[in-house]
């Protein structure tokens, strides 16, 4: 599909297609809550990057891969890994940055009970680009998880997770 996407963009631009790759990395607070349950939040470290191709000189469409944790929760003591894939729209109106992605794969992985939650979730996020192109950006998730799978037994479950976190990043564009 973002083959596709790509090919028909580069020909309709010619040979003026601009790619990018915006490699990033964060620190900030994963909260979740379940039906009856209090909310439990923490700290940890998050991973990723977006690749995409550029519509005109400042709007770019990318798909993103995010990776967080390990998040040690205290509540049942075990360690969880977010993962998300997803694509969104940028805004690039320097010194000014702006996201809005959709995550169609959203994950997460309780590693010691081998349970695996699946879900949606959605992005947004606005930027500072300085002129050494290091960007520093605020950035805010909303998960929505409604299965789980615990050796390979699908669950019903309703789980809501919320990302705050800070991210430096260095997009590089290529014409």
């Amino acid at each position: 599909m973002a083959l596709c996407l790509i090919a028909l963009l580069s020909e309709q631009s010619g040979a003026n297609l601009k790619l990018g790759v915006e490699p990033y990395l964060g620190y900030g607070q994963f909260s979740y809550s379940s039906a009856g349950s209090p909310e439990e939040s923490k700290f940890g470290a998050i991973l990723g990057g977006k690749g995409g191709v550029f519509l005109n000189e400042d709007l770019w469409v990318a798909l993103d891969y995010h990776l967080g944790g390990p998040y040690h929760l205290e509540q049942n003591k075990n360690e969880f890994l977010n993962r998300m894939w997803g694509a969104g729209v940028g805004l690039l109106k320097k010194p000014a940055r702006f996201w809005v992605g959709y995550y169609y794969d959203a994950e997460i992985d309780d590693v010691e009970r081998n349970v695996l939650i699946k879900g949606t979730a959605l992005k947004i996020s606005m930027g500072y680009e300085y002129e050494s192109k290091l960007a520093i950006n605020i950035e805010y998730i909303r998960q929505s998880y409604s299965e789980g799978k615990y050796q390979g037994v699908s669950r019903p479950l309703t789980l809501d997770v919320n990302v705050v976190y800070v991210s430096l990043s260095s997009p590089l564009f290529f014409e």
